[in-house]
């Protein structure tokens, strides 16, 4: 029996990951969300912006981490529609960032009565991380000249009264690379503009050091990032619950590491019980 224990075929461990992640989708369980302090100041800082201010949505992520970064993304933009802030969609990373969350705009929009063009806008990709942002923030309507679209900022409500990086109240950086240092040396640096980081859970552990050195005053992390900010708006959603399925995920992880050192241990006993039977 030890040995079994040991030695659990990987097909009945991936076949216990699938049943468990399928069902945890197909009857959603929403666990409660403690809410850690990195979210908190996330949610605060875009709590207290500027409403006369713009907040620019920096989306360097693509389709790969739409579970983390795209429903990070989601939560962030609901509130600050809830707070009728007027912001813009950047990004330099990914060429479909940008666009997946213009989509994600659009898609809230109608909920909040929000109008494209009035209340936000999407200013597309442009490649060259660290050029572009020296470049935007000393002239936003210069360096893009228009959205996405192809119309002119000059024509769109949004952008009326938007000269330089000091008629944004935040930035709110949502990647899967390692772009934020850009952000700190080029924008927070120079300017303090206030910064909010979302991340990957994989790439989170060398974030941490930015937010302790109060360079950036609000990290997400990964999916629990993205469930943290949907309860602090008040609106639980997707990443809620996900984060259900992914720790069911990881309670059964550690019960088959638990299974498998009781296995090492029961064998190793007996082992050595039957040397001292010889």
């Amino acid at each position: 029996m030890y040995e079994q224990l040991q030695k659990i075929d990987r097909r009945i461990v991936y076949l216990l990951v699938f049943v468990v992640t399928g069902a945890l989708l197909k009857w959603p369980v929403r666990l409660p969300v403690v809410v850690s302090p990195e979210g908190q100041e996330a949610y605060n800082l875009i709590q207290n912006t500027a409403p006369e201010k713009l907040v620019l949505v920096a989306a360097d992520w693509d389709a790969g981490t739409l579970a983390e970064n795209g429903n990070q993304t989601r939560a962030l933009i609901r509130h600050l529609m809830k707070l009728k802030r007027k912001f813009a969609i950047i990004g330099f990373a990914w060429p479909a960032g940008p666009q997946l969350t213009e989509n994600i705009a659009s898609e809230l929009a109608p909920d909040y009565g929000y109008e494209y063009g009035r209340d936000y806008v999407n200013l597309g990709y442009k490649p060259q991380l660290s050029v572009s942002l020296m470049a935007l923030v000393k002239d936003i309507p210069g360096f893009y000249k228009q959205d996405a679209k192809g119309t002119p900022l000059s024509q769109l409500p949004v952008m009326q009264g938007i000269h330089g990086i000091e008629d944004v109240s935040a930035i709110a950086q949502f990647t899967s690379a390692s772009t934020l240092e850009a952000y700190i040396v080029f924008v927070w640096g120079p300017y303090k503009t206030p910064l909010v980081h979302g991340c990957t859970a994989i790439i989170a552990p060398q974030q941490y050091v930015y937010l302790d050195a109060g360079q950036i005053e609000g990290l997400l992390v990964g999916l629990r990032g993205a469930a943290e900010y949907e309860n602090l708006v008040g609106h639980p959603d997707v990443a809620t619950e996900l984060m259900a399925a992914q720790s069911f995920v990881h309670l059964l992880i550690m019960v088959l590491i638990i299974l498998g050192n009781i296995g090492y241990l029961g064998a190793r006993r007996a082992a050595r019980r039957a040397e001292a039977s010889v």
